[in-house]
């Protein structure tokens, strides 16, 4: 009897080594999904600035995310890269945000882009200037809003005199930053109309950094 466990073992030993592995790889991916933010789930912005206190930004945002929306998020996500890195041009010319917001440095956008460290700020998406001053509700006075050609395609986050609101606390440098808004975010409430209406934390994270 035990000649023929062991003989068993020897030959069929691969296929019981298959399937504990199929059993950990498929826990070990149901893990990790349950374990990531589903996309209501977190607000992530992209800031490609100069003097950027991101660890500041993302400790205090992730601190007061509760007193800053009432949807239920699980984490605020803040990444920085340098205002002239040219990953930000691969990613509109593909028309692509990936981030609900977009924090861009003004000093790279140019309508008429001539250095690889420049973008055309043509690309970005426009949206509805009267729909995002009634989705915020008089929240935020005097919105000073980026134009291209006539279409509002960003909002500035300081002002011409440095002035600001909780971004400046985190911005130390002197260039206007834009905050452009991804048309596939689904925290945007009905601004774009995708996904439910009720989901607009990433506007309460643009009123609490255009305030104070």
């Amino acid at each position: 009897m035990r000649k023929e466990v062991l003989s068993h073992i020897q030959y069929s030993g691969w296929k019981y080594f298959v399937v504990l592995l199929a059993s950990i790889l498929f826990w070990t991916t149901v893990f990790s999904a349950l374990a990531h933010p589903k996309a209501h789930e977190k607000v992530s912005i992209s800031c490609f600035v100069d003097e950027l206190e991101i660890g500041l930004i993302n400790e205090r945002l992730n601190a007061e995310k509760e007193s800053i929306t009432a949807q239920k998020l699980k984490v605020i996500s803040v990444e920085n890269f340098p205002s002239g890195d040219p990953m930000l041009g691969v990613l509109l010319a593909m028309r692509k945000i990936t981030s609900d917001i977009l924090i861009v440095s003004e000093n790279v956008l140019a309508l008429n882009p001539s250095g690889s460290a420049q973008v055309d700020p043509k690309t970005f998406i426009p949206f509805s200037r009267e729909k995002l001053e009634e989705l915020l509700e008089g929240k935020v006075e005097n919105l000073d809003f980026y134009y291209v050609e006539g279409y509002a395609v960003g909002i500035y986050l300081n002002k011409e005199d440095g002035t600001s609101g909780r971004f400046g606390d985190f911005y130390k440098g002197n260039e206007r930053c834009v905050a452009f808004l991804s048309n596939e975010s689904v925290n945007l409430g009905s601004l774009y109309d995708i996904g439910d209406p009720s989901n607009r934390a990433a506007l309460d994270v643009l009123v609490y950094l255009l305030t104070k």
